[in-house]
């Protein structure tokens, strides 16, 4: 009579498989993390350039009044440019100037204190908040104001850059802006 073996693993092979496993996972976790920071920084790069072509194009189409600004910090009540208009961290406005003063002016009745529009008013067309590690600082104290033919005035050509707020440069981004309005990434920046 033939004896049957029973095909499987003992646990000594199953606990050893499952530590070299281990290993092998905890060893890539870190490069995990840094891909993933990688990956985020690229997406707000992309969607910085994305925002800048779309107010020049708006700019074209309206013969001119828009503009990007930096937004206040997501915590903020009230929807407006930032008071520190080279820090760009929390995000970005696009909008409608109007006035033409490179500042978000939202619609307000003074009378009735509710929002109300007039011909004067901004209008706003996009927002975009951004969280991340991301430390976001454009060369220019200003909004980026687009004339109708596309252009910017000179002082709103510029660079933008994209810093880990943890100090890791691997992840360094950047953004140049000339005066003809184009735009275009760079990778060619340094952080401090």
């Amino acid at each position: 009579m033939k004896q049957s073996v029973a095909g499987g693993f003992t646990l000594i092979e199953l606990m050893i498989t499952l530590l070299i496993a281990a290993i092998v996972l905890s060893a890539s976790l870190p490069q995990l993390g840094l891909i993933a920071n990688q990956i985020n920084f690229s997406s707000i790069q992309q969607s910085l350039i994305s925002s800048i072509v779309f107010t020049r194009g708006e700019a074209i189409r309206n013969g001119g009044q828009a503009a990007i600004c930096a937004s206040d910090s997501i915590e903020s009540a009230t929807t407006s440019c930032s008071a520190s208009a080279g820090d760009w961290s929390s995000g970005w406005i696009i909008f409608v100037d109007r006035n033409n003063n490179g500042i978000f002016d939202p619609p307000f009745n003074h009378s009735t204190g509710a929002a109300a529009r007039l011909p004067t008013d901004d209008e706003m067309l996009k927002m975009r908040h951004v969280e991340s590690l991301a430390v976001i600082t454009w060369s220019q104290n200003n909004a980026i104001t687009f004339q109708g033919d596309g252009t910017v005035p000179a002082v709103n050509a510029g660079t933008f850059k994209f810093c880990d707020s943890r100090g890791d440069t691997s992840v360094v981004k950047g953004v140049v802006l000339n005066l003809s309005g184009r735009v275009r990434s760079t990778d060619s920046v340094t952080c401090p």
